[in-house]
């Protein structure tokens, strides 16, 4: 199975914005070794919202099946790390995020201390068996997932 966390910003942004959150983005895309696919962000032209999204869990490549709590591991931590883009995004920007997993609504992300969505998707990842602790042993192991 796989699926994506999509976000969009609930406000027009200005080009100015969006293209240095779109610079931001491009060099997380390139520092981070993504599980499944890196996150992606784009300027719609028409309404100026900004919007994107990334597959989050990767269920396999080529006839190599991942177990659920490792994809479900490593689904956590790129979660993680596209809320923390965001909760900066909108920290330094004042954008507000409405995050949705497989079409469904999840919340939205505003910056602010006490935002409620993004403590839930920032908290621990570890899973029965598997520990973050396990994430470099997991990335090593599916090091051919990025071949694919």
């Amino acid at each position: 199975m796989s699926f994506t966390l999509d976000y969009t910003s609930t406000e027009p942004v200005s080009e100015r914005v969006a293209a240095q959150v779109s610079a931001d983005a491009r060099d997380l895309r390139k520092s981070f070794d993504w599980w499944a696919e890196s996150l992606s962000i784009e300027l719609d032209e028409d309404s100026k919202h900004l919007s994107g999204g990334a597959r989050v869990m990767l269920g396999g490549y080529g006839s190599v099946r991942i177990t659920e709590p490792e994809d479900n591991l490593m689904m956590c931590r790129d979660m993680r790390q596209i809320v923390k883009a965001l909760v900066r995004w909108s920290q330094s920007y004042s954008i507000t995020w409405n995050l949705s997993v497989a079409g469904h609504d999840i919340g939205r992300v505003t910056g602010d201390a006490n935002d409620a969505v993004a403590a839930r998707l920032l908290g621990p990842c570890d899973q029965p068996g598997w520990p973050e602790s396990r994430i470099q042993e997991i990335l090593k192991k599916h090091k051919a997932r990025k071949s694919r």
